[in-house]
């Protein structure tokens, strides 16, 4: 008997001690693995192998993406520009135009069109070497919500507005970080990313608060040279196509050439046109999509606590100085850290239903922050915290539509 007593003893201490770890394990933050190469100076012959595959694999869509681009330059001022604006007597020149004042405003032409697209190529390569060395953004180590909400007395941008449901600030479990308004983690980069619109694998790099402009201006002077080739490149087309002396390789290049324009040109409007949607309602990317797009019922994102009108939305995506919005220069100003954002006054001045106190205010934001942080309920609903759970002790109804408030419970 006292054997057996003694066995219960040891299995029960062996499962507090298997809840504990258990316990424990959730609540540390889940560590990021290690890279499974060693450094090029740690390398065996065989980890040296692997590492160049990964590089050349790892580089593979910025050589498609940029041979795309150069090859479409050399392609429309091959066929194209110098038909325009040469002046020798090859037969497809001809067809062109049929007088001399024709061929005069096709040669200004062809100067015009050469002066604009060499301009955008430019723009465009640069823009998108800026989108692919520029950091997007990330959190500082020592970065602590209340601490920064207390050394900036003159924040406009008060509170935060993306909590969890509970009220409480959101802490990326692979970072352990407190996770500012819009910032995300990004499981390519292996970190969290300010303002995190997307990750691109074909710059590659994530698309994040100090470096959306320049991929911005690579999709819409992208998007511009499309539609100049789709608006000029088809005298070309038909000029190839009639002319008995091509051969069918120029043919093929001409077509296959025109055809990948039109498509591209159509593909790039309607992503240009989203991220323009984007920046006038003042999204990201991922908002757009998760919470507006796919999650229509979550009403707190039909418009964007952020959105302050669209000049000031102009200015937070493109930078603070409009005359260098369409450049790919100096951007972001000294002191933007991509940390907090400025909400609408509508955010601002909205009141809480049960206290009918502001949601967001500067005392109750630098004090008790988890206890009156605004967080919605499942029925859309927006409430202090602290209101919210008194209010559910006693009625577990919403006060506005009587909706189930069971989850607050738990």
């Amino acid at each position: 008997m006292e054997d057996d007593s003694e066995l219960k003893k040891l299995l029960n201490t062996d499962e507090e001690e298997n809840h504990e770890a258990k316990v424990s394990m959730r609540e540390e933050p889940v560590e990021i693995p290690e890279r499974y190469l060693p450094p090029w100076s740690e390398a065996d012959n065989k980890q040296k192998i692997a590492i160049i595959y990964y590089k050349i694999g790892a580089s593979l869509p910025i050589a498609s993406t940029l041979g795309t681009i150069l090859c479409s330059y050399i392609l429309y001022i091959w066929l194209y520009i110098y038909y325009l604006v040469g002046d020798t007597d090859d037969r497809p020149e001809l067809y062109f135009w049929h007088s001399e004042s024709e061929k005069e405003n096709a040669k200004l032409r062809g100067w015009i069109c050469f002066s604009l697209f060499t301009l955008w190529f430019l723009i465009i390569l640069i823009s998108y070497f800026q989108a692919y060395k520029t950091d997007p953004g990330t959190i500082p180590p020592d970065w602590q919500v209340p601490a920064e909400l207390k050394k900036d007395t003159n924040l406009e941008r008060i509170g935060l507005v993306e909590k969890r449901h509970d009220g409480k600030a959101r802490i990326c479990k692979w970072c352990n970080l407190c996770k500012p308004d819009r910032c995300h983690h990004c499981k390519f980069c292996g970190r969290c990313v300010l303002k995190l619109h997307h990750h691109c694998e074909w710059i590659p790099n994530c698309i994040g608060y100090f470096n959306y402009k320049y991929f911005f201006l690579m999709m819409l002077y992208g998007e511009l040279s499309a539609i100049l080739i789709v608006a000029t490149f088809w005298e070309t087309v038909v000029v190839v196509l009639n002319d008995s002396e091509s051969s069918t390789f120029l043919c093929f290049l001409v077509v296959f050439g025109y055809t990948m324009a039109c498509l591209f040109s159509l593909s790039a409007a309607i992503f240009l046109a989203i991220n323009i949607k984007i920046i006038k309602g003042n999204y990201t990317w991922l908002e757009f999509w998760e919470k507006k797009w796919f999650a229509p019922k979550l009403k707190k994102f039909e418009v964007s606590p952020y959105d302050r009108g669209i000049y000031n939305n102009l200015k937070e995506a493109l930078g603070q100085k409009w005359y260098w919005w369409l450049l790919p220069f100096y951007y972001r100003e000294e002191g933007e850290t991509g940390l907090f954002f400025r909400i609408s006054e509508e955010v601002q001045t909205a009141e809480c239903s049960i206290c009918m106190t502001p949601l967001y205010t500067k005392e109750t934001s630098l004090e008790n922050v988890e206890m009156w942080a605004p967080v919605q309920t499942s029925c859309n609903h927006t409430f202090h915290n602290n209101c919210i759970v008194e209010w559910s002790k006693l009625k577990r109804q919403c006060p506005i539509c009587r909706s189930s408030l069971d989850w607050i419970i738990a």
